[in-house]
């Protein structure tokens, strides 16, 4: 029998497979990711680093469940589903208690507040929550907790979140042993089923339909209403889910731009993002997509109920007319389906961006540009904007717009954009390099 480590009066290591009741689905997904988290190396460091853990050569991971605790504060009760540990030798260096919950079983504050003061009281570093809730980053956690012990972090992992990490980890083929490979082969068809209770979130609050219909009929919104907090709410779970979608396509992982005060604080996110909205009329959201040419902008507009998927480039600096610059930019979308997709050009000083349909410019490069206008110019903007019409105010079918229009952006514009670089500098000087000046030394007669 396995020794258990010093914080556990009782616990079973996580099994592959789960010896449970056919009713404890929680307790059978959460076994046997602990159980591929304990022992595929790859999968270990990559959801371990989202919470800040580096493994190293050393590092041993292993997992427990139906953990009971030696050490329980006065008034405190509660039993957590998981434990996690990170040692090095003999000695742990981090360990977290995790809770877990699948399908539409909601996380509850108190009970995190419970295992958060279990995590202090035992020495253990963190509490991960995991379930079909979605967070930006993982210590952005969708629970509003008002106090969290010293010493105690908080995070969060959604089911698709390591999902999808599983997936580009299968996918890059960054996992040579054979045997971790099938496990999490195995991982990814086991959270892949649809009786796993692994969510993709699918829908806004019910909510939603009657804040856009009174947007759109031209009433205001207040940062005091609950719907308009929890449309934001939505939206950034949304972000996250759509984020994810996209990692899947491109096979590698995709972020959210947030700004540092947004990173580090949740709150001020939402709070800020509710009075934009209350401003604006409008939800807004970028993506990092590694090696792209740049972010990509997601903007759900209320009034015109419309979505608008864009990306800006710098002009290319070696080519000084309207065509020519206009003309590197349309021959990387020759391919391009030029349906909702627009070119916008943004010029030197105040003068007013001009904009035409992909179609027009294709046809004529000189259309963005003023009849005897020598300026050229300095950004272009593609965008595409999909006028969803009804579709919009759906609780389901603005979901399905949302990530139609940014999927189909990235096949037909994303994926196809290069950022310009400027050449490398041409030597000034006419002058042979010094071996061609050696061959003529060797060339020429003895004096």
């Amino acid at each position: 029998m396995t020794e258990l480590p010093d914080m556990l009066q009782g616990g079973e290591q996580a099994r592959l497979f789960p010896v449970l009741a056919d009713s404890s689905k929680e307790g059978r997904a959460l076994s046997v990711l602990l159980a591929c988290i304990a022992n595929i190396d790859g999968l270990g460091e990559t959801l371990l680093g989202t919470v800040g853990q580096r493994l190293g050569i050393r590092s041993r991971v292993t997992a427990y469940t139906e953990v009971v605790l030696k050490e329980t504060p006065e008034g405190v009760s509660g039993r957590p589903d998981g434990l996690i540990l990170v040692e090095s030798g003999r000695r742990t260096v981090w360990s977290a208690l995790v809770e877990a919950k699948v399908r539409r079983s909601q996380l509850d504050a108190g009970q995190i507040e419970t295992y958060l003061k279990l995590a202090r009281a035992n020495g253990i570093n963190a509490v991960v929550t995991i379930s079909n809730d979605f967070a930006a980053v993982p210590n952005h956690h969708p629970i509003h907790i008002s106090r969290i012990p010293k010493g105690v972090e908080l995070f969060h992992w959604s089911w698709t979140s390591i999902l999808t990490h599983s997936k580009v980890l299968l996918s890059a083929d960054d996992i040579d042993d054979t045997e971790q490979r099938f496990l999490l082969g195995e991982l990814v068809r086991f959270l892949d089923h649809q009786s796993t209770g692994v969510m993709r979130f699918d829908r806004m609050d019910a909510s939603w339909k009657d804040m856009v219909t009174s947007v759109v009929a031209g009433a205001r919104l207040f940062k005091s209403s609950d719907i308009v907090v929890d449309a934001v709410a939505n939206w950034h779970q949304e972000c996250r889910d759509l984020a994810l979608k996209l990692a899947e396509q491109v096979n590698t992982n995709v972020g959210i731009r947030l700004p540092r005060a947004h990173r580090t604080d949740p709150r001020r996110r939402i709070a800020d993002e509710v009075e934009s909205l209350c401003r604006n009329s409008r939800l807004e959201v970028e993506f990092d997509v590694p090696d792209a040419a740049a972010p990509i902008k997601v903007e759900a507009d209320l009034p015109t109920r419309s979505i608008q998927v864009s990306m800006s480039l710098k002009a290319p600096g070696d080519r000084k007319s309207v065509r020519a610059r206009t003309n590197w930019l349309i021959r990387q979308l020759a391919k391009s389906d030029p349906k909702d997709l627009h070119i916008k050009a943004v010029w030197p000083g105040r003068r007013i961006p001009s904009q035409e349909s992909l179609q027009v410019v294709r046809e004529n490069p000189d259309a963005l540009g003023a009849a005897g206008n020598r300026q050229a110019p300095q950004t272009f903007e593609v965008r595409l904007v999909r006028d969803a019409g009804a579709r919009f105010a759906g609780a389901k079918t603005f979901i399905d717009e949302l990530e139609a229009s940014v999927l189909r952006f990235y096949a037909e514009v994303g994926q196809r954009l290069k950022k310009w670089q400027p050449a490398a500098p041409k030597m000034v000087t006419e002058e042979p390099p010094p071996a061609e000046l050696g061959r003529e030394a060797e060339s020429s007669p003895l004096s």
